[in-house]
């Protein structure tokens, strides 16, 4: 209960004690105009003027341990109200960690192989997508699906894709400022030093650069645009911050 409570409960029991026992003495002496000898013993004529009293002092007080325990009542929801609200805000923020170690792992993960003058050339991590995104600059044929038949386009751009996706999550998500400054500072250091160099370097590769087919008209060789068009999507949603 509030300290301001307390003194109004202080003051009240104070007067009203003060009336009970003062009031006796007043209403039993003639100088007030008033006389009780014909009301029966003084006992009873104390009684009969102090009860009053003393039930609206008790009424009162009930009214006020009633009201305290409501408080007590709301006070307990508002904690336990904000305690959920907590238990969802860190459920929200460690689902995000969990993602962005998920995207890291994956563009970590990566590798890239083959074999050039009977060596075998492994790559992993941002080595591994520069070396492959250089190696399928010159691919190309009339018939080719190249997100059919390169299974390691689809596996990039389906991290691009739930990186971007994550990007545009921490950005719109009702998050703590100082959380999502922390979650985007590492998603862009994750950019940088992953893959945007790579795409920086080989950007005159795109396919859309590249001289359409002199048979069909239609472009073959180069990076596919749709790789080019998510890291430029990711890139401008950090440049919006």
């Amino acid at each position: 209960m509030e300290q301001s409570h307390l003194n109004k409960i202080f003051y009240f029991l104070l007067v009203g004690i003060i009336l009970v026992i003062i009031s006796p003495f007043l209403f039993t002496r003639g100088w007030t105009g008033i006389s009780f000898k014909d009301t029966g013993t003084i006992g009873d004529t104390i009684g009969g003027i102090t009860a009053p009293l003393t039930s609206l002092i008790g009424s009162i007080l009930v009214y006020f341990a009633l009201k305290a325990q409501i408080d007590a009542n709301k006070l307990i929801q508002d904690q336990f109200d904000q305690q959920k609200k907590d238990e969802i805000e860190q459920k929200k923020l460690t689902y995000i960690s969990e993602q962005i170690n998920i995207v890291r792992s994956d563009l970590n993960d990566f590798t890239f192989s083959y074999k050039d003058d009977n060596n075998n050339c492994n790559y992993t991590g941002a080595d591994a997508i520069f070396e492959y995104l250089k190696k399928i600059k010159h691919r190309g044929n009339h018939d080719e699906d190249v997100f059919a038949t390169n299974p390691k386009i689809v596996e990039l751009y389906n991290i691009f894709q739930v990186f971007d996706k994550l990007v545009t999550l921490i950005s719109t998500e009702k998050l703590p400022e100082q959380d999502r400054v922390y979650f985007i500072s590492i998603l862009e250091y994750i950019m940088n030093s992953k893959f945007k160099t790579s795409f920086t370097a080989l950007a005159e590769y795109k396919m859309s650069l590249q001289p359409p087919c002199k048979n069909c008209g239609k472009r073959h060789t180069g990076i596919p645009d749709e790789l080019f068009d998510l890291v430029e999507s990711i890139s401008n949603k950090f440049k919006a911050k």
